[in-house]
């Protein structure tokens, strides 16, 4: 019996409450779960940053593969810039673009409405651009060879 009263008494030290995980903790071990809570958070904000920096800044590797003009014909010749834009030149005409690749997916999005906006599929290989229409073209294959 008296054990029991030693652990009541024990537990009814604390006005009643349990001596919980968390109030018996040192100030030491407080600081430093707090040091790591905060180290964890920098963690995550770090990554995230690196994360938005690369779809910003790294995001158009991909166009350098196009930068350049491509002969289709006489008449006809695609330029592409390093900065997402370019140009359909017809004989005199320019249209101008902005375009966007995603993996094998180039899509042009052309300034002005008189000519539609497209999608393709693509390969470039030994100088050799070749489209396959999809999205807002004939679905026809187009053999493209670079200029400069």
């Amino acid at each position: 019996m008296s054990d029991y009263n030693e652990i009541s008494s024990r537990s009814s030290s604390n006005n009643g409450r349990y001596a919980g995980h968390y109030e018996r903790r040192t100030p030491k071990k407080r600081k430093r779960r707090n040091n790591k809570a905060i180290l964890m958070i920098a963690a995550v904000l770090i990554v995230i940053a690196v994360v938005i920096s690369l779809l910003i800044f790294g995001g158009n590797k991909n166009n350098d593969v196009l930068v350049g003009t491509w002969r289709y014909d006489q008449y006809t010749a695609y330029e592409f810039n390093d900065d997402g834009t370019g140009c359909l030149c017809v004989d005199d005409v320019h249209y101008e673009y902005k375009y966007n690749i995603s993996g094998d997916k180039l899509k042009l999005d052309f300034t002005e409405d008189v000519v539609r906006d497209c999608e393709y599929t693509f390969t470039v290989e030994n100088e050799k651009l070749t489209l396959v229409g999809g999205e807002g073209t004939d679905k026809g294959t187009y053999n493209l060879n670079k200029v400069s």
